[in-house]
């Protein structure tokens, strides 16, 4: 993959994962809090198309940085696949959203996350004075 090929995945990857640690705090509404967003909800928000959210989505499950559950939803004929963050993800995604603030404020939701520890195998943020990888 090119060099400008990764840069927009990361791109993709921040917006992914900072829309879904909004919805965990709440800042997207109850339902989001409590399920999740589902993929074209993303591709809605994001503006990303639906052929980058969903594999997207899909290394991010993978990786355990998202916990997705299929779920039948009343305004929907089909079950919808909703994804929320793990402990992993908001970390990750609190690291980030700190990068690129400048600055060590975080978004609170009561929990407990220290955005600096790495979980084992996720693959996520750099270590001081390395550079960011990006989702694969």
């Amino acid at each position: 993959m090119s060099e400008m090929g990764r840069m927009r995945r990361t791109e993709a990857a921040h917006q992914v994962l900072g829309l879904l640690r909004l919805a965990s705090v709440g800042l997207l509404g109850a339902e989001a809090q409590e399920l999740g967003l589902y993929g074209l909800q993303v591709t809605g928000r994001t503006g990303l198309p639906s052929g980058v959210v969903h594999p997207m989505l899909k290394r991010l499950d993978g990786r355990g940085l998202t916990a997705s559950a299929w779920v039948n939803h009343p305004e929907s004929s089909h079950p919808r696949r909703y994804y929320r963050l793990t402990p992993a993800g908001v970390a990750l995604a609190q690291q980030w959203i700190n990068e690129s603030r400048g600055s060590h404020g975080q978004v609170h939701d009561g929990a407990d996350h220290q955005p600096d520890q790495q979980a084992e195998g996720a693959g996520e943020g750099p270590a001081a004075g390395q550079e960011r990888q990006p989702v694969q």
